[in-house]
């Protein structure tokens, strides 16, 4: 859209979007450990990766107060990562009383054993123009993971998983928005999750897989050839 407005042709745009590092893992992750790593009795909302200035996550820290003060105290976001802001926020939910959990980075099989416990995966993106435009690595893992989506970003991202039908879609850096999409996930019912996340699984194989890229690619290189 961006280079459309720019005055370039859309017939001279072609789209092929990247795919989940190491996505045969997600895809057939089977969790057949007996211990569990997140508390069952939460509702676990979980960002994992990078806690830094782009994530922007005090707007997550803000959301689960909110969504205690309202007297829901069973909804848990959960921190699993490292970065240069992870000290600060620490300090800041400390600060406003927040319950939440910071969980240190872990190896990427650990990894997926927190996200498979997760009832709720969620990505966060500052809200400037530039991240309007990106679509977040974590997108493609969580869709490849089939889990459902809290994505608070706005833009191409938040639209890509709403498209697939995979999650709902918040605003960034607004509070308010994050939490009232969190508790809508919160009421709905394991199934309905669960078709969420197979919904993003589909959509991810049919649509952001590497088999796809290869296909779309070589007919784009055909194209050019004719």
């Amino acid at each position: 859209d961006k280079l459309i407005n720019l005055g370039i042709e859309k017939e001279k745009i072609s789209v092929i979007l990247n795919w989940a590092d190491d996505e045969d893992s997600y895809i057939r992750y089977e969790n057949t450990r007996d211990m569990t790593f997140l508390d069952p009795n939460f509702f676990n909302i979980l960002h994992a990766g990078n806690l830094g200035p782009a994530q922007s996550l005090k707007s997550l820290i803000d959301a689960s107060k909110i969504i205690t003060d309202k007297g829901i105290t069973d909804i848990k976001f959960i921190f699993l990562g490292d970065g240069m802001s992870k000290n600060s926020l620490i300090k800041y939910a400390e600060t406003i009383n927040a319950d939440v959990l910071f969980i240190p980075r872990v190896d990427s099989s650990t990894a997926r054993i927190y996200m498979e416990e997760a009832n709720v995966m969620c990505v966060h993106l500052d809200n400037t123009p530039l991240f309007e435009i990106t679509i977040p690595s974590k997108i493609q893992a969580y869709l490849s993971s089939g889990k459902p989506i809290l994505a608070a970003v706005n833009g191409e991202a938040g639209n890509l998983v709403v498209t697939a039908g995979a999650g709902l879609k918040a605003n960034a850096n607004d509070p308010n928005s994050i939490a009232e999409a969190a508790c809508i996930f919160y009421k709905m019912r394991e199934s309905e999750l669960a078709e969420m996340g197979e919904k993003g699984k589909e959509f991810y194989l049919n649509n952001l897989s590497l088999d796809q890229a290869i296909v779309k690619t070589a007919k784009l290189i055909d194209s050019l050839g004719s």
